[in-house]
């Protein structure tokens, strides 16, 4: 269901994304930017947005620990790998069934224990946001929210492109920029917490890896 990937990747939804994190080229981000939505950010928001561009941008292979917490408050946990463009994996912890896994263009939920599983289209899930091979985030989502303290960085994201996908907070620790978790919000105001640990980046795995077998859809359904 649409609505259980969403609800996980706001869990990426990576690191996050999940998100979780990624690589180098950095985006000259003018002060007078604008939103989709027509909202302009003020110089501070820009710089925010400026530096977690940068970082998203600083590494294309991330791997860590991850704890999510789900709507009702159910902690689940387990290990992930990220391979930018478009490619993760989040192997969850027993008694867990679950596997989620993105080839570039699906988005696979594997039931271990039923040997079930479900594939909805990369580009309809928030986890598109962070696994893109250059993020600009000014030009690719709403910034509905950039903001800092001596405790943290946050960027609140919406896709503009897709009505009811929810909405993505990246936190980031202030001091080095480093991705802490990431809290996705759906359509239905339902809210998932992943916090990450234990970051590295630059390990290149094998691609197999992030193989799903592909559905048995249309092309042109991709």
């Amino acid at each position: 269901m649409i609505k259980t990937i969403n609800r996980f990747c706001k869990g990426f939804r990576i690191p996050l994304l999940p998100a979780v994190a990624i690589l180098a080229l950095a985006f000259l981000l003018l002060p007078n930017a604008s939103q989709a939505d027509g909202r302009k950010l003020n110089a501070e928001e820009v710089n925010i947005v400026s530096s977690v561009n940068d970082y998203l941008n600083s590494f294309d292979n991330m791997e860590g620990y991850f704890v999510q917490t789900g709507p009702s408050g159910k902690y689940t946990s387990g290990r992930f790998f990220m391979s930018r463009p478009g490619r993760i994996r989040f192997e969850y912890e027993p008694p867990s069934p679950l596997m989620i896994v993105a080839d570039g263009t699906w988005v696979s939920i594997e039931n271990r224990k039923l040997k079930t599983s479900e594939h909805y289209p990369l580009k309809t899930t928030p986890l598109k946001i962070i696994l893109g091979k250059n993020i600009n985030l000014l030009k690719s989502v709403d910034v509905t929210q950039a903001f800092r303290d001596e405790s943290r960085i946050t960027v609140t994201l919406h896709d503009h492109g897709v009505v009811d996908n929810g909405e993505i907070t990246l936190v980031f620790q202030p001091e080095d920029m480093v991705l802490k978790e990431w809290i996705v919000i759906d359509a239905q105001g339902l809210q998932t917490r992943v916090s990450v640990s234990d970051l590295v980046t630059g390990i290149q795995r094998s691609q197999k890896l992030f193989f799903i077998k592909k559905p048995d859809f249309p092309e042109s359904d991709r």
